[in-house]
Parts: C-alpha cells; sequence; structure tokens
C-alpha cells in the first residue's frame, strides 16, 4: 500500500482505478459471477468498433448531387481558361483574375515614357518619326492584372510594363499572313540511333 501513495507517475493523473474487495472464499465460479455484474466503461474506439455502419451508404441528397454538377460545369465554362493580356505589361493571365483597368484608379502619367518607346506608323519614308500620345498600352485590350493594378495604386509603374521599353506594335496587315507562307509545308524528322556491340 506504501508503494501505491508513494508512487509517482506524469501518466497516472490521465487514468483513474477503482479497487474492490475481493472474497477470497468465493469459488471460481462465484468470482466469474461478480465480474459479470460489473458494468465496464467502454472505450471510445470500443464504441466506433460497435456502432453499427450501414453499408453501402444511400444515395446523395439531389440538391447535394445538383450542387455538386452545378458547381463542376461553372468550373469547366470556357471563360475559365481565357487567358487574355493584361493591357498594361501584355502578359497573359487568366481572365477570372483580370479586372477594366478603368475600375482602378491610378496616375495615368505612370504609364506614360520619358524617352520615346512607341512609334507611329509610316507610311512613307518622308514621314517624321513621332511616339504615340498617351499612356503606353496594349491596343485592344482593357484589362489589368492583379500585380500591375497593386504596383499602379501604391504609385509604382510596374517592373515589366510596356512603358519601360518593351512595347511592340501591332503586326501590320501588309505582314500578318507572312507567318503562314513561311511555314514549311512538309514535316521533317531525324533519328539518330546507336547500337550498342553486345
Amino acid at each position: 500500500m506504501r508503494a501505491l501513495i508513494e508512487h509517482q507517475c506524469k501518466d497516472c493523473p490521465q487514468f483513474l482505478a477503482v479497487f474492490s474487495p475481493i472474497d477470497k472464499a468465493k469459488t471460481t465460479q462465484q468470482r466469474k459471477q461478480c465480474q459479470r455484474e460489473h458494468v465496464a466503461i467502454p472505450s471510445p474506439t470500443a464504441r466506433i468498433a460497435t456502432t453499427h455502419i450501414h453499408f453501402p451508404p444511400s444515395p446523395i441528397d439531389k440538391n447535394l448531387f445538383h450542387e455538386t454538377i452545378t458547381g463542376f460545369a461553372n468550373n469547366q465554362q470556357v471563360s475559365t481558361f481565357l487567358e487574355p493580356a493584361c493591357s498594361v505589361c501584355g502578359l497573359l493571365t487568366p481572365k477570372t483574375s483580370l479586372c477594366s483597368i478603368e475600375s482602378v484608379s491610378f496616375d495615368r502619367e505612370l504609364l506614360c515614357s520619358d524617352e520615346p518607346v512607341t512609334r507611329v506608323e509610316r507610311h512613307s519614308i518622308n514621314e517624321p518619326i513621332q511616339p504615340i500620345p498617351g499612356p503606353v498600352l496594349l491596343s485592344g485590350c482593357n484589362d489589368i492584372c492583379p500585380s500591375c493594378a497593386e504596383s499602379l495604386k501604391d504609385g509604382k509603374k510596374p517592373i515589366d510594363a510596356l512603358a519601360n521599353g518593351l512595347w511592340i506594335r501591332d503586326i501590320p496587315e501588309e505582314l500578318k499572313d507572312l507567318e503562314k507562307m513561311i511555314m514549311s509545308r512538309v514535316k521533317h524528322n531525324l533519328c539518330i540511333v546507336k547500337v550498342h556491340v553486345s
């Protein structure tokens, strides 16, 4: 008894021990009967094991089925896969992440370059070289990516902005079909096999 009183262990407070006197005079059969009368508290794992599990599970609810199919269909829309270009940097960005450049308030002078970056198309060698007036933006685009929008709101010019000397003009009408003309009509394949001597 003294050993139990003086025993110290950090794990013991987590458990509860209940002692009951045992009459040694009882026979083995009587002791087993007494053990059956004591109701033991099952452990959490035992409760889970003894819980009845219905298998196979019942079909999903119609509302959940409709919500799942609708969510999948919305995620497969063409608009979720489109990647238009940002009008400030020209980088392809998912359409779901773009916003209208008109909805972003920033100083338009940030996109105006001090040095001539753009150039007006000339139709004659006698025409003067002139830059395109106004902010340097990608023609035909009215959206802006989150990275450029955040930089412009902070009053900074984006690193990848076309105004940093990265502007490329549109392909002239005379050269739009040039790629098709110079494209090879025959695809050449060359296969090299190294044979090892056995």
